[in-house]
């Protein structure tokens, strides 16, 4: 009863507002989620460049526009930056000496296995300056339990703002601080290119930070939505809190059946009835993390999009009405690759038609 009821609160959930959640599945050859990374891939492509921010400018924490700092009661600025008018303008950042957490954009691919996120994750890749790492053991989880440790027990030091002395003495720790650290995790696991970490810092090659200043880092994750650890509402909590100013795709496989199919044939060692069970729950814990984050919102949902992979893997319109809402123009794909065609074989074509003297990040 548990099963059917929680299969019957996933189909709720997908046709929330929406109309192409009730599209017929199509019958497609799975694009399997693993572990891949297009940077390691010797091809030509933006993320072999250096590609200096000449449209953008540099992030900074200064204020944009005297109109726009405000104050909250902890007197740390609450202030927006140049990214927030374009990439996250839902963001709300406690800036201090500590940390600005809206400093750097963020993107991530939020799925399930078997659901052809290791595609979608090679073709974003291709768009300028953004760069994407692949799976990573569930690091986001294990950050979540090291904010979650501060908080625990005898007392909040997270919700320390002013000294406190005595056997626990600390300085007032700032709002939004522990976001810093956090998303320093996430850029360790996803560095520039090995080729060009040898020249940064030598000769006419810009720094670390001025070579990442403009670039759009992130993840793609299978293990999100498998965790007991927290649920929907916690985890787009956790992603609101320490990554304000990213976009988050949430992608879903609607044909449950052939998901089995293809993980059977990758080696999951479950049977049909648990794997359908896992998956149907994923999904609607995928659903429910994405409406959490006002990706059902027609209006405003600029944080999050759900994209089901019957529909983009058969109409690169679709992946391009998505590199759209990202605030790309000019960025057409002319095809949609295919990962892991059958198994774990990779897709060989390296040109998917983006005219890199038209494309370019113009906001949204």
């Amino acid at each position: 009863c548990a099963f059917v009821l929680a299969n019957s609160m996933f189909i709720i959930h997908l046709n929330l507002g929406k109309s192409l959640m009730n599209k017929l599945s199509t019958d497609l050859e799975d694009y399997e989620t693993r572990d891949m990374v297009l940077r390691s891939e010797k091809r030509s492509s933006p993320l072999w460049t250096w590609i200096p921010s000449q449209q953008e400018a540099p992030f900074s924490d200064r204020v944009v526009g005297e109109s726009k700092e405000k104050k909250d009661a902890d007197g740390f600025r609450n202030s927006a930056n140049h990214y927030q008018e374009s990439w996250c303008p839902f963001a709300k950042c406690k800036n201090s000496p500590m940390c600005s957490p809206c400093k750097r954009r963020f993107l991530f691919i939020v799925t399930n296995g078997r659901s052809g996120s290791t595609t979608l994750l090679r073709m974003l890749n291709y768009l300028p300056n953004v760069r994407l790492s692949g799976e990573n053991n569930g690091m986001l989880l294990k950050a979540f339990q090291l904010e979650k440790a501060l908080r625990a027990g005898k007392r909040d030091l997270l919700a320390e703002h002013s000294d406190v002395s005595g056997a626990w003495s600390h300085g007032g720790i700032p709002p939004q601080s522990f976001a810093c650290p956090i998303q320093h995790l996430v850029h360790a696991i996803d560095p520039p290119p090995t080729e060009v970490m040898r020249h940064l810092q030598t000769g006419d090659f810009p720094t670390m930070g001025g070579y990442d200043e403009s670039t759009i880092l992130g993840v793609k994750t299978i293990r999100l939505a498998d965790s007991k650890m927290w649920t929907p509402q916690g985890a787009a909590r956790f992603f609101k809190r320490n990554f304000p100013c990213a976009k988050i795709i949430v992608n879903i496989r609607r044909d449950i059946k052939n998901q089995i199919k293809s993980s059977k044939r990758a080696g999951w060692d479950l049977s049909d009835r648990d794997i359908e069970r896992k998956l149907v729950m994923s999904n609607s814990f995928l659903a429910n993390f994405a409406e959490n984050l006002g990706a059902l919102d027609e209006e405003n949902g600029k944080r999050s999009k759900i994209m089901f992979m019957e529909d983009w893997a058969t109409d690169v319109g679709v992946v391009n009405k998505m590199v759209q809402w990202l605030g790309f123009e000019h960025c057409d794909m002319a095809t949609v690759l295919h990962e892991n065609r059958g198994l774990y074989s990779n897709d060989s074509r390296d040109d998917i038609g983006i005219d890199y003297t038209k494309c370019r990040y113009a906001g949204g």
